[in-house]
């Protein structure tokens, strides 16, 4: 399903970030909205998100927030 639309690619893309994989999104229509339901990733995939991604730092602090990572959040 992995590039059929960008709806199931972002779907896709979340549960690995949810999983700690780390992954290449090239096409900013693949970023993921929702990073931290139902499962959380560990602190460090969140900093690298945000660092690689810019524009998810809104979303990696909705899961800092979640998950109460006040050091990268």
């Amino acid at each position: 399903l992995r590039g059929a639309t960008p709806e199931f690619t972002r779907a896709l893309n979340a549960r690995k970030i949810m999983s700690s994989m780390i992954l290449t999104m090239e096409n900013p229509d693949e970023q993921s909205y929702c990073i931290w339901h139902p499962e959380v990733a560990e602190q460090k995939t969140y900093r690298e998100r945000a660092l690689k991604y810019p524009a998810m730092k809104y979303q990696v602090g909705q899961a800092c927030a979640m998950v109460g990572c006040v050091n990268l959040y």
